[in-house]
């Protein structure tokens, strides 16, 4: 039994940092100038911040050849949007593509555990945007695993991914497993087999892009 001087064993889980994708939809009534000046999906996207204030600069169109795209310059104020959000988690969000007609953003972030990734997500659903992880890749320091795995949760159905994420938070996955697969089943209206078929569907999709 190690005694309390004993030095602590960093788990590989612990190493982990986690790189995330999202998928964010934007509220009908936001402010943000992406939504609301423009009328194209932008090529490029640079968002900055200072003094409570967005400087997002965005370029149309595509460049031909030896000729500048169309720049457009905004200054936001950062209440309407969800960057104080990333920064209050210490993240820095790096925006991927906007599809201006869906309302919809495809950013990505690293954050250092899940629980401040849980944290993340929270705080960016209060901002009244409802958040999707497309990716989660897992980047590891130690020399005993792959440095990158990804785990593309856009593979799963909404019903897997439901699911599964009702699975792991009820404790399903626990060592102590606080729910079992009867639990799970009464609470989405399913056999006992069929609930299994679906998680066994979901975890297979995912232990794939595990170990691929």
């Amino acid at each position: 039994m190690p005694t309390p001087s004993s030095p602590k064993i960093e788990s590989t889980a612990e190493r982990l940092r986690l790189r995330v994708e999202f998928e964010l939809g934007i509220p009908e009534d936001t402010s943000c100038p992406l939504f609301t000046n423009l009328s194209e999906d932008p090529q490029q996207i640079t968002v900055d911040h200072h003094d409570g204030t967005c400087f997002i600069e965005v370029e149309l169109s595509d460049c031909p050849d030896g000729e500048d795209c169309t720049k457009i310059r905004f200054n936001q104020p950062v209440d309407n949007c969800s960057c104080p959000a990333f920064w209050k988690h210490g993240s820095f969000q790096r925006v991927l593509d906007i599809r201006v007609a869906d309302s919809v953003t495809i950013s990505e972030t690293y954050v250092p555990d899940r629980e401040t990734l849980r944290e993340l997500v929270s705080d960016i659903r209060e901002t009244g945007r409802t958040v999707r992880i497309r990716k989660l890749t897992t980047v590891d320091d130690g020399e005993d695993i792959p440095a990158f795995r990804v785990f593309d949760t856009s593979r799963l159905t909404e019903k897997e991914r439901e699911m599964l994420k009702y699975a792991v938070e009820a404790g399903y996955y626990d060592r102590d497993r606080k729910v079992s697969l009867t639990d799970i089943a009464e609470v989405f209206g399913l056999t006992k087999q069929t609930c299994s078929e679906r998680l066994g569907v979901a975890e297979s999709k995912i232990t794939k892009d595990l170990f691929q």
